[in-house]
Order: structure tokens, then C-alpha cells, then sequence
């Protein structure tokens, strides 16, 4: 929840770049925890 409060204080464009960004580094994230999921798998 802290990550979305400081979006309450930007406006316009540039709200919508910051959740670009924030959706790009959380697909990201995804991305790698799936590729290390592949390479050592849990369980």
C-alpha cells in the first residue's frame, strides 16, 4: 500500500508514467522470479 500512496500526489501524465513504470518493474519481477522458479524449482 505505501507504494500507491505517493501516486495520490501526482497528477495527470505523469500519474499515468509512474504506473507504467511501476507496472513495467513489477512484470519484471515476475519475469525473474518465473525464470529462477525454472532454472531451481521449490519443492
Amino acid at each position: 500500500m505505501f507504494q500507491f500512496a505517493m501516486f495520490k500526489a501526482v497528477e495527470g501524465t505523469h500519474r499515468r508514467t509512474l504506473l507504467g513504470i511501476a507496472r513495467g518493474v513489477m512484470l519484471g519481477e515476475l519475469a525473474v522470479n518465473k525464470a529462477l522458479e525454472n532454472i531451481d524449482p521449490v519443492g
